[in-house]
């Protein structure tokens, strides 16, 4: 009897780093989140980067990503830190993961292979824990955990910048992606999201959108119309807050309002107040970002429907 196979999981990659993968899975986690989905994310990343800054988790009570190593070398199961938002956890990534792309390849002569370990254990906490959706960071460079993360998932975003080094890395995971295709996987192409542009450069991201239509050419998949834009006061204040784009957007709302009703009450010190300058911009985008990537997902789930 075929096992089913579980929620939508949503691999996020690409074989650069710095090009939003961290960002694009803590924003769009929480924004499906607040709907009243209830959502887990995988910190697959030996920086932890979205475990500690962009969501938060407690450094003391941060594994260093002990336990995903454990359940991808020797099958435990999986303990997500629970309720680090409302209907949210976290798998927590960490320096620990190194050690499992260095003992991959014995681990395989051994008969160990860490895929079907993620696979058993990624099932197994879905039907324990019941989540609508799972989203997937992936560390950069680590080719070994990559593949064993194409071959489980079920949907892949590749999140790109304008920069050549970003576009090598987009190519580097698209060879990596045919492989794991050629090895049975499953995994849809939803697509490639920029990140960081400048959105009144309109011919400039064309030109863009061009490249990478080519390097899409055969997957069926379009770059996604939403786009996040160049904002790196909001962005360095939201991880210094270990807050996502739209949590530090309504804070700046809300203290508007707090500014303003102190100032009315003739009060002007210790006024609440956010450095960064208006985040609502950026906030939307990854709303629009969310909305289009859902919309995808079940536009891909039909067709593998019929």
């Amino acid at each position: 009897m075929t096992e089913p196979e579980g929620p939508p999981t949503i691999l996020v990659g690409n074989q650069k780093g710095g090009v939003g993968k961290s960002s694009i899975v803590a924003n769009v986690a929480a924004a499906i989140a607040r709907k009243g989905r209830k959502v887990c994310v995988f910190d697959v990343d030996q920086q932890g980067n979205l475990t500690t800054e962009d969501l938060g988790v407690p450094i003391d009570q941060w594994d260093r990503g002990k336990n995903l190593g454990s359940v991808l070398q020797f099958g435990a199961d999986l303990k997500p830190y629970k309720g680090i938002r409302r209907n949210l956890d976290v798998v927590m990534g960490g320096p620990t993961l190194g050690l499992v792309a260095t003992a991959a390849d014995r681990a395989a002569d051994a008969g160990i292979d860490i895929a079907d370990n993620f696979r058993r254990a990624l099932h197994d906490l879905c039907r324990r824990e019941e989540y609508d959706i799972v989203l997937v960071d992936s560390g950069h460079g680590d080719v070994t955990l990559l593949l064993a993360l194409l071959a489980v998932c079920s949907h892949l975003v590749v999140p790109a910048r304008e920069d050549s080094a970003s576009f090598r890395g987009v190519e580097q995971l698209a060879a990596s992606y045919l492989r794991a295709k050629s090895r049975g996987s499953r995994i849809s192409l939803l697509g490639v999201a920029l990140f960081e542009v400048n959105p009144r450069a309109t011919a400039r991201n064309a030109v863009i959108t061009g490249r990478i239509r080519d390097l899409l050419e055969g997957s069926g998949a379009e770059p996604f119309t939403a786009a996040i834009r160049h904002a790196p006061s909001p962005a360095l204040e939201a991880r210094e807050r270990h807050l996502t784009m739209q949590e530090l957007a309504s804070m700046a709302d809300q203290g508007q309002s707090e500014i303003l009703a102190a100032l009315r009450d003739g009060r002007s010190a210790d006024l609440p107040r956010l450095r960064a300058r208006d985040p609502v911009p950026v906030a939307n985008d990854y709303g629009n970002l969310t909305r289009e990537i859902l919309q995808r997902v079940f536009t891909a789930s039909v067709q593998t429907a019929v």
